[in-house]
């Protein structure tokens, strides 16, 4: 008889050590607001869940480099705008002064503004972001064009991002392109060649020079055409991460997070199972009690 309610007893007794620590666990949820306290309370869905972290920090990262691209193209597209107007400004002096009814000294003051408008352009071409020059291919940490207008080096490359999880985009735009010959004209060469005929007072070679001027703003405009589109394929491109991040953030709540109704009614279930196994255990050592008594 005593045999068997040492059994009775150990039974009660791993009972209540498996109720302490559901109670425990449940606690730990409640508290904690998540259910996978420890990768061996659900196994498999803390597997998914490693899985679902690793792609939500691979678009993070890549929503970084979008913001980040993003606001390189479109900065290159307000100075590419102020390049035109620079521009614009350069072929109505050429206009203006290309009149048989203009002086020389008039010629010899445009000629000193179309300098500036030069050295506007310079700047413009040279202008740098968050340390990356915008127009300067892969050599984005020093300054693309000398006074001379000569490059400092190879600035037709486009640079690229990781857009998206196995996805490269581009994510600059050529200087090359924009203000050199390999676009077609070499625009700090042509407002060079306009202020040196108008200090020269050649009209001839000022009349010459409208068209040059205009074909140089057209390249400019197809340069900000390229950076504006390549701004919205990028702005699409993240407008997508967004979704997938929204998603990835839904399976991790789903995964990961303890439903509040859920978790305190299991917590009140414990607890009251645990009440319940006290009770037995009570019962248990006071029939222990009549038994040695006996």
């Amino acid at each position: 008889m005593r045999v068997i309610s040492q059994m009775g007893s150990l039974s009660v007794a791993e009972d209540l050590a498996r109720i302490y620590r559901e109670l425990a666990r449940r606690e730990r949820e409640a508290s904690s607001g998540t259910r996978l306290s420890r990768p061996s309370t659900d196994p498999t869905a803390a597997s998914l869940l490693v899985r679902n972290d690793a792609d939500a920090i691979g678009v993070a990262q890549c929503r970084a480099n979008l913001d980040r691209a993003i606001g390189e193209l479109q900065a290159a597209d307000g100075v590419l705008e102020s390049a035109g107007d620079l521009l614009v400004r350069a072929r109505e002096l050429a206009v203006a002064m290309g009149s048989g009814s203009v002086t020389a000294s008039e010629r010899a003051a445009a000629a000193q503004e179309v300098q500036g408008i030069r050295e506007q352009l310079l700047a413009l071409a040279n202008t740098e972001q968050g340390g990356v020059h915008l127009f300067a291919g892969y050599l984005s940490d020093v300054d693309p064009y000398a006074p001379s207008g000569a490059p400092s080096g190879d600035i037709s490359g486009v640079r690229r991002v990781l857009a998206a999880p196995g996805q490269i985009a581009e994510a600059s735009v050529s200087g090359a392109e924009i203000f050199t010959v390999a676009g077609g004209r070499d625009l700090f060469a042509d407002l060079a060649g306009l202020a040196s005929s108008l200090a020269a007072n050649d009209q001839t070679a000022v009349r010459a020079a409208v068209d040059t001027i205009a074909a140089g703003h057209e390249q400019l405009t197809r340069g900000r055409a390229t950076a504006g589109n390549r701004a919205a394929q990028l702005i699409s491109i993240a407008d997508g991460l967004g979704s997938r991040g929204a998603v990835l953030a839904e399976e991790r709540a789903r995964l990961a997070d303890a439903d509040p109704v859920q978790t305190l009614s299991a917590l009140a279930e414990a607890q009251s199972a645990l009440n319940a196994a006290l009770q037995v255990s009570a019962q248990m050592l006071t029939k222990l009690s009549l038994v040695d008594k006996l």
